[in-house]
């Protein structure tokens, strides 16, 4: 995915980023949440196995949404300040 930068985007280009990388990181959040919940009963019933690491992969992926997000709001909140 090419990296754009934000200051080339016009205000409501900017909104929409940030609106679809706020829904991306509530899904990343809830789909983290349910492999966690997931490894602890798989842990309980069939003890431990590889696939319980599984949600530890998905975290620097929620990690960098998270801060594309963040850089997007920051460089909102510039614009709005101007």
């Amino acid at each position: 995915m090419a990296s754009v930068n934000l200051s080339e985007l016009s205000e409501q280009e900017l909104i929409r980023k940030a609106k679809k990388h706020k829904n991306l990181i509530i899904a990343l959040r809830i789909l983290i949440g349910f492999m966690i919940v997931s490894a602890i009963y798989e842990i309980y019933h069939r003890g431990f196995s590889i696939s319980i690491f599984t949600p530890l992969c998905f975290i620097p992926i929620l990690m960098s949404t998270q801060e594309q997000y963040q850089n997007t709001r920051n460089e909102i909140q510039s614009r709005k300040s101007q």
